[in-house]
């Protein structure tokens, strides 16, 4: 995310012996310019607009994957799955939710986990499959079903 910051700002060049390189910053830019709160200082060297460019390429992500996909979409619309975007944090190892996608109605209640709200850790959760409570680096939660 910081080199499709440098990148959309002028300050790098995508390197011209790292071809995949490129196509990924060029999908990262999408949210570099999809970017409105900050007006200054937008480069890879502002940590505060950094992350905030990669929280909206979470976004812009799963609204891609609701675009492009037509089985995740109905499910979605049915109630049936969920579509949560996370970012894990190299530094602490925690996983922190962005705002869920409203999602249609369930039929049965989700137990609390199954829609974290932003900013939520599975830090102290039960693992779904040992039951035991987490801690340390996590996963993300299967959805309720």
């Amino acid at each position: 995310v910081t080199a499709s910051c440098d990148i959309a700002s002028g300050r790098m060049k995508p390197p011209a012996d790292c071809p995949h390189l490129g196509a990924l910053t060029k999908r990262i830019s999408r949210a570099v310019g999809a970017e409105k709160t900050v007006v200054g200082d937008r480069h890879g060297g502002n940590r505060a607009f950094v992350d905030l460019v990669a929280a909206k390429n979470v976004e812009l992500t799963r609204d891609f994957v609701l675009a492009e996909s037509a089985p995740i979409r109905q499910r979605v619309e049915a109630g049936t799955l969920g579509i949560v975007g996370a970012m894990y944090d190299v530094r602490s190892g925690r996983v922190n939710f962005i705002d869920p996608l409203p999602a249609a109605p369930r039929r049965t209640p989700a137990p609390s986990h199954a829609t974290p709200a932003p900013g939520d850790t599975l830090d102290g959760l039960p693992d779904p499959l040992t039951g035991s409570a987490r801690s340390g680096p996590t996963r993300a939660v299967p959805p309720a079903g």
